[in-house]
């Protein structure tokens, strides 16, 4: 067994976009920090155990929760002491055997705290299971699911992300699949001459729907054009107001001489 870090976004490393550009923006859900803990197990014929998601949350959460998966949380979302004895409660017991416990088993596990201490060995013997340590920096090399499975697992999760995120994956409703198609050929042009840029031809100019960022680029934009015409309002104001004292100061220091005059 072997837990595996995983995050709940999976932002893609390749996109579709105009050559030359200077940055490409990616849209994502924000969450593509926010992790959480997938324990997986095998036995040696190659059958799955049932795989275990540890949150980092308080509460459980109010989905539906699929079958055959073990949901835990706590403050952490890592896996600790309670929940490696649940692990074997819950998910280790499903292997061939593990319900009777007459035969006897090797269960292969790294150095982490949570797999060495007193109660969670007993555990393990409790089970007729006998706990091989793995030493710290050799589980690349002696680790089977570091060495055959994680990396398997991972790249097929992402797959099925890149599936979501670019097609729908028969998820997503039928209108943002055609808006995200839509993108994708503004971006990506037809061949010269084909029958989809005819097709795309004879529709029409579409209307562009402006993104999140140009909105809020022009809200900016209008802010500072906002701000501009008030401060430059605001010293037109001074300097009148400036000009007018002059004037009032010149005229109260000659009025002695032009009344003189009169």
């Amino acid at each position: 067994m072997d837990e595996v870090p995983l995050t709940f976004d999976l932002p893609l490393t390749r996109t579709v976009n105009k050559k030359g550009e200077s940055s490409i923006t990616l849209r994502t859900t924000g969450h593509e920090r926010t992790n959480f803990t997938c324990v997986l197990g095998c036995t040696a014929s190659g059958l799955k155990l049932p795989p275990m998601v540890i949150f980092k949350r308080i509460t459980m959460p109010k989905e539906k929760i699929p079958n055959g998966i073990s949901f835990k949380v706590n403050k952490k979302g890592w896996m600790m002491e309670s929940v490696m004895k649940e692990w074997l409660n819950e998910c280790y017991v499903k292997r061939p055997g593990g319900f009777s416990r007459q035969k006897k088993a090797l269960l292969v596990l790294d150095s982490m705290r949570a797999h060495i201490t007193d109660s969670v060995k007993a555990a393990i013997k409790s089970t007729n299971s006998i706990p091989a340590v793995i030493p710290g920096g050799t589980t690349k090399h002696l680790q089977p699911l570091d060495i055959s499975v994680n990396r398997a697992f991972k790249v097929a999760l992402r797959n099925d992300v890149v599936t979501v995120q670019t097609q729908g994956g028969g998820r997503g409703s039928e209108k943002e699949t055609q808006e995200l198609q839509m993108r994708l050929q503004d971006q990506y042009p037809f061949p010269q001459g084909s029958s989809q840029l005819k097709e795309r031809e004879s529709q029409g100019p579409r209307a562009r729907q402006p993104t999140r960022r140009a909105e809020v680029k022009r809200q900016k934009y209008q802010y500072k054009k906002r701000s501009r015409t008030m401060k430059a309002a605001q010293m037109r104001r001074k300097q009148l107001w400036t000009v007018n004292v002059r004037d009032k100061v010149r005229l109260r220091h000659r009025m002695p001489q032009i009344l003189s005059h009169l």
